[in-house]
């Protein structure tokens, strides 16, 4: 049997409840946690594009090479 009214019915009127329920900390906390994290995967993911750009210009440069020496005859 419901209990309209009686102590443990919701009350908008209650201090407690609504503070509780409509805390900024633990949503400030969430968006936070998902800053840091948003930024971690966003260093990865430029660190992985930084490395595969640097293999990409030493290949380049190998190839240069090489093709200095074969024009210079070493």
């Amino acid at each position: 049997m419901r209990n309209p009214g009686g102590q443990n019915s919701y009350s908008a009127l209650d201090p407690k409840k609504y503070t509780d329920s409509f805390s900024i900390l633990p949503r400030l906390k969430r968006l936070v946690l998902y800053f840091i994290l948003g930024c971690v995967l966003a260093l990865i993911f430029v660190d992985g594009y930084l490395v595969l750009q640097n293999k990409r210009i030493e290949t380049q440069l190998a190839r240069t090479r090489q093709y200095i020496d074969n024009i210079v005859g070493r």
